[in-house]
């Protein structure tokens, strides 16, 4: 059983009921990719896992990742593409990405990781809802990162969702966890309690870091 220190982030998202939103002429120049890992899943699926961080004075959201595989001859085999896993990017704000595919015979030599999509917003994060002691351990071949959020706000957040990031020694993102609160709906001055696994890459994990986001 081992434990990482934690980095930890209260950084949370809700929808706003004035929202503006346009898309980046070029959205390389509002997002930049700070680092990403390929590997294969127990069912065979290849993921390519990273982080992203805004570049602009503006919050962001519909931020798209693609991820574009190669053989060795440099022909195209596929790309993919999701939503990074924030909703809502602030200024200098990070967060993973998990694109994959679920081609077992697939076979690439090399990928390309680039922002393809993102779009100014005015939705403003609820920034009420704190973290509070995360900590680490591995249990039957999981790594699981537990703790509580509290809603230290007078709004209700509905929908809680925890998102891990998490490292190596280098800072280089090996996987991500994702899990809702229990209960999902937090009230003011409720907690609820989060356990977020990743059985990916485990033995490679150093360090982590959390954020919180409702809707």
């Amino acid at each position: 059983m081992s434990t990482t220190t934690s980095t930890s982030s209260s950084t949370t998202s809700t929808t706003s009921t004035s929202t503006t939103s346009q898309g980046c002429p070029v959205p390389q120049n509002c997002v930049k990719v700070l680092s990403s890992t390929q590997y294969t899943d127990s069912l065979g699926a290849t993921h390519v896992v990273g982080e992203v961080q805004n570049q602009i004075s503006q919050n962001l959201d519909s931020v798209v990742v693609a991820v574009t595989f190669y053989a060795a001859d440099g022909k195209t085999l596929e790309t993919d593409s999701s939503l990074v896993l924030m909703s809502i990017l602030t200024p200098s704000q990070k967060s993973p990405f998990d694109v994959y595919t679920l081609n077992q015979n697939l076979g690439n030599d090399h990928y390309t990781v680039a922002v393809t999509d993102a779009s100014v917003t005015s939705n403003i994060p609820y920034a009420n809802l704190a973290i509070q002691g995360p900590v680490s351990q591995i249990q039957s071949g999981f790594y699981h990162v537990t703790g509580q959020i509290a809603n230290t706000g007078t709004n209700t957040a509905n929908s809680v969702e925890v998102v891990v990031t998490l490292y190596d020694t280098g800072g280089k993102v090996v996987a991500v966890a994702l899990s809702p609160t229990t209960p999902p709906v937090l009230h003011a001055s409720e907690t609820g309690s989060f356990d977020a696994e990743t059985d990916s890459n485990v033995n490679s994990i150093a360090s982590f870091a959390v954020q919180v986001q409702s809707s």
